[in-house]
């Protein structure tokens, strides 16, 4: 990912889960950034905290619980969103199930949505209906692109066994 992001930027809940991570990703030359925020009770809590150390134009968001995500899509999806006219380029569903976690967006409009939020819980599905104008990217053709197995998420033991499967 740093590859086509410059950097990465994980948003985590409690500060004593950076240490966590860095063990287990042996962070040696500091490239990884971490962020808190709980202005807002959700993931975008999250990504608003994270936002506040990008200077990019754009982002690239997705979860630390998605280990298989491939850069053949963040690219497609990346490519997208620099071709300019939107504000987002977000992964959906034939049935109309977003993965906002695997979509690109412009610094500016995501923080100018998040910053203009009143706090407490909101989905990042009505963020993204906020924005000016969004792209929408087949998750089907993904997947097409880079196997099912992308928008796999580790959440428990049991996750973390399947995927070992996966590897």
């Amino acid at each position: 990912m740093e590859n086509i992001c410059g950097r990465i930027i994980l948003a985590v809940k409690y500060r004593w889960q950076e240490k966590s991570i860095r063990r287990i990703l042996a962070d040696s030359d500091g490239n990884l950034i971490f962020s808190y925020d709980s202005s807002i009770d959700s993931l975008l809590g999250g990504v608003l905290g994270g936002l506040k150390y990008v200077d990019e134009r754009y982002v690239f968001v997705t979860g630390a619980d998605m280990p298989l995500i491939k850069s053949i899509t963040v690219s497609l999806i990346m490519n997208r969103l620099f071709r300019g006219g939107v504000d987002a380029v977000v992964s959906k569903w034939s049935n109309g199930y977003l993965e906002p976690l695997h979509s690109g967006f412009s610094t500016f409009s995501l923080r100018r949505v998040l910053e203009g939020l009143d706090g407490g819980s909101i989905s990042f599905r009505r963020v993204i209906g906020m924005l000016g104008s969004v792209l929408y990217v087949s998750c089907e053709k993904l997947v097409e692109m880079a196997g099912y197995n992308i928008f796999f998420n580790v959440n428990s033991p049991s996750n973390l066994q399947i995927l070992n499967v996966f590897s």
